[in-house]
């Protein structure tokens, strides 16, 4: 699931239709219009997790977070967001937390509290989320249907071979993140387009 940078975190709790989501609506002033509404912030079940990362310069203070969106953690969207150093959203990406690893127990067995798991997860995501360079992603062999390398990941992406090929070789400054069970979100930052961060491919084990 992608959204267009801008988008606001309300927003995207509203998009994803979260049914665990029970806030109530903000009372209007006293001076608001009849049909106007007022617009409230989704409710988060555990705090936000962010980390100071260098992606759009060597000495950028580029702001990565994730947010777990609901009222319910069990059933709460994990919403990952790029800021760059002025503050204006770059990439964001969202995951439903069932589908990460933030309710597997661990060597006991004994079942993970929704919030202790989801933000456990948060953190272990952004702590070993990585800063590389394009030129480090999966070759594109002639002939063959997506990127390939000696890993045997599964790789896959969105943009044409030609396309994909180029970014890679342009070699842009990339960061990957863990955001699913056994899987890999990269994106560069190219500085001809300097507002936003772009998705160059996915892994999957």
């Amino acid at each position: 699931m992608k959204f267009l940078p801008g988008t606001s975190i309300a927003a995207l709790a509203l998009a994803l239709g979260l049914s665990a989501c029970d806030s109530k609506p903000a009372p209007t002033s006293a001076g608001a219009s009849a049909g106007a509404t007022t617009a409230t912030a989704a409710p988060l079940c555990t705090a936000p997790v962010s980390r100071e990362i260098a992606l759009t310069a060597p000495d950028a203070k580029d702001k990565l977070e994730a947010e777990a969106i609901g009222a319910d953690c069990s059933q709460a969207v994990i919403v990952f967001t790029l800021h760059n150093t002025a503050g204006k959203l770059m990439w964001t990406h969202a995951v439903e937390a069932t589908n990460t690893w933030a309710f597997v127990p661990d060597q006991d067995n004994k079942p993970v509290p929704p919030a202790d798991g989801v933000h456990r997860m948060m953190e272990e995501a952004l702590k070993n989320a990585e800063l590389s360079r394009s030129k480090s992603a999966p070759d594109w062999p002639e002939g063959k249907e997506r990127p390939e390398d000696p890993t045997g990941l599964f790789h896959v992406t969105e943009h044409p071979r030609g396309t994909y090929l180029d970014m890679r070789n342009k070699d842009l400054p990339m960061l990957c993140i863990d955001h699913r069970m056994g899987q890999r979100v990269c994106v560069v930052f190219d500085p001809m387009f300097p507002d936003l961060a772009s998705e160059l491919y996915r892994s999957q084990s």
